[in-house]
């Protein structure tokens, strides 16, 4: 594939060009049991998914030429080529509706990459919710699901506004209706991992499937401390630090449950309150500095759209 260079302009003849900035919203994995290996090569999952008050920020406007710049404080080692999941995903889309139209996107990192967070699942997903308005084409859901599902396991979910039970790849949703926001932190280490190398170093048996996931304050507590994220003892043999992060986060005032996100390394504690969730971020930050930490929501999805003049 051509390789694409940095978007230099914003314009076309000296006018704004039309376009769209969105956010694309950090998924996070509340716990991942692994049922076994498939004869495909792929795992099957349970796991409960949702999204976070995190995210990345993607610009896309009309060009003349495909590109894309990266920017951000995780934009290292993130491609501004054609192999950005992005781009790939918009190129896709534009074949499928018989579309001309060349992109100039800008990405804005801010969620740690390799992560288990989705990040690049997500900023796929986000572009395909977006580009049938910025084309002015109509694209039913169960086409752009088809379409993601092609281009990775974690983008159906991503496409999705609701907090879900994932099987199958994690390709297979079951929404979870009435399932409450609650107050975390987020902390990633800065070692980012690959996510078929974690797979890779799971060991068998996995845990069984999950129960149906109850929305009720009491029934949520029970059943986070009875779930698990079987990649975890995996993640912590690639990277020893996501030990002492879960420790670090278990210790904090408050903390209900500590456990790490999809396939790592990073890691979240949950909270009774936001206050009890932002004490314990300023606790942690001032003992790790060099640690990224952040206070949010979890929850169902809260995107926002912004549509440019």
């Amino acid at each position: 594939m051509t390789t694409l260079g940095k978007t230099v302009s914003g314009h076309r003849g000296g006018s704004p060009v039309p376009g769209l900035t969105l956010r694309a919203p950090a998924k996070v994995n509340l716990c991942l049991h692994v049922l076994g290996r498939r004869p495909d090569g792929y795992h099957e999952l349970a796991s409960l998914a949702v999204f976070a008050g995190v995210s990345d920020e993607i610009e896309l406007r009309p060009s003349d030429r495909w590109s894309i710049e990266v920017r951000g404080p995780f934009s290292r080692g993130v491609p501004a080529t054609d192999a950005n999941l992005v781009v790939r995903a918009a190129r896709a889309l534009a074949t499928q509706l018989g579309v001309s139209d060349a992109l100039a996107v800008v990405l804005t990192k801010n969620v740690p990459v390799a992560a288990g967070l989705g990040g690049g699942s997500s900023d796929a997903a986000t572009t395909l919710r977006a580009l049938p308005a910025l084309w002015g084409r109509a694209v039913d859901s169960d086409r752009l699901r088809s379409l993601g599902a092609a281009l990775g396991a974690d983008i159906p979910f991503c496409l999705g506004d609701e907090v879900c039970v994932l099987g199958g790849a994690g390709d297979r949703l079951t929404p979870v209706l009435g399932w409450p926001a609650l107050s975390t932190v987020l902390v990633n280490a800065g070692k980012p991992l690959e996510t078929r190398a974690v797979f890779s170093a799971w060991q068998a048996p996995g845990s069984g499937p999950l129960s149906r996931p109850p929305t009720d304050s009491a029934g949520i507590w029970r059943f986070m401390g009875a779930v698990r994220n079987d990649l975890t003892a995996a993640a912590i043999g690639l990277d020893p630090t996501i030990a002492e992060v879960l420790a670090a986060l278990d210790r904090t005032t408050g903390c209900r449950v500590a456990r790490m996100s999809g396939s790592g390394g990073t890691c979240f504690a949950l909270y009774g309150s936001e206050g009890e969730a932002a004490d314990a971020a300023n606790e942690l930050k001032s003992v790790h500095s060099s640690w990224w930490v952040r206070a949010t929501r979890l929850g169902a999805r809260a995107q926002v759209v912004r549509c440019d003049a």
